[in-house]
């Protein structure tokens, strides 16, 4: 059944770290618990907390961050103008397609998680 309230949505979730500190589970309770539960909690928790979809800059400070870089090697490295690596993080320019397309084969990601906005 659904999660419709915050006290359901928390026992679902202290359900579902119980089933994850068992370890090995057996093929029906990772499929009838675990998935399940799993799957009804990111329902729930869509609704309770929607997020939108990141814009260019979102997504191009997480991959820095997330590779551990700075904003010079991803302009060295993609060929892109550092000033562009720089307008766009701080919110004051947009990516080309061209430099969608560089930044993906940079990061090794597929050029779909650029919002791609004018």
């Amino acid at each position: 059944m659904p999660i419709t309230n915050e006290a359901q949505l928390s026992a679902a979730t202290e359900v579902l770290y119980a089933l994850l500190d068992k370890g090995e589970l057996r093929a029906p309770e990772e499929d009838a618990y675990l998935t399940v539960l799993a799957n009804l909690i990111e329902e729930s928790e869509e609704v309770a907390y929607p997020m939108g979809e990141p814009t260019d800059r979102d997504m191009l400070e997480h991959l820095i961050e997330a590779r551990g870089t700075t904003q010079v090697a991803v302009a060295q490295g993609s060929g892109i103008a550092e000033s562009t690596i720089s307008a766009v993080l701080h919110g004051n320019g947009l990516l080309t397609r061209k430099q969608i397309g560089l930044l993906s084969k940079y990061f090794g990601v597929d050029p779909g998680v650029f919002a791609y906005s004018t």
